[in-house]
């Protein structure tokens, strides 16, 4: 059973997913091993994402203020590339996730506002080789 919603409650907000996020990226193994317990109720255990899978889930979406919540979260916060890329590569397999496209515009949108982002190219040769695989290729 899918279960997502957004709850806001003054300036506080919740995102709340349990397989896929934003109707896009899927909760990876490693989504879930990078995440973090904060709360148990019952057969309920509330887990929160790490900062680099915010980042990531952010990359994919196109709400007001994502971009400049991804730039902040750039600047705020040691982000691991390696596992980021890997964590991309997983979900462009994924059912052919072509959720990858958005992430390499929005990588490429701040590497072009001057925010270094050292996997962008190589989010760019996955896109390519998802449209090969797409397209029996």
């Amino acid at each position: 059973m899918a279960v997502s919603g957004i709850f806001v409650r003054g300036n506080v907000r919740v995102d709340l997913f349990n397989d896929r996020v934003c109707g896009g990226f899927r909760l990876s193994d490693g989504t879930v091993s990078r995440s973090r317990a904060v709360e148990e109720l019952g057969n309920v255990r509330l887990m929160v994402c790490a900062m680099g899978d915010v980042f990531l889930f952010k990359t994919k979406t196109s709400r007001e203020g994502d971009h400049m919540d991804c730039f902040n979260i750039a600047r705020g916060f040691t982000l691991d590339w390696e596992v980021l890329m890997e964590e991309i590569r997983g979900q462009a397999l994924l059912d052919l996730n072509l959720g990858v496209i958005f992430v390499a515009e929005r990588l490429c949108a701040l590497r072009d506002g001057m925010m270094e982002v050292p996997i962008a190219d190589d989010v760019l040769e996955v896109c390519d080789d998802l449209r090969r695989r797409r397209h029996g290729r």
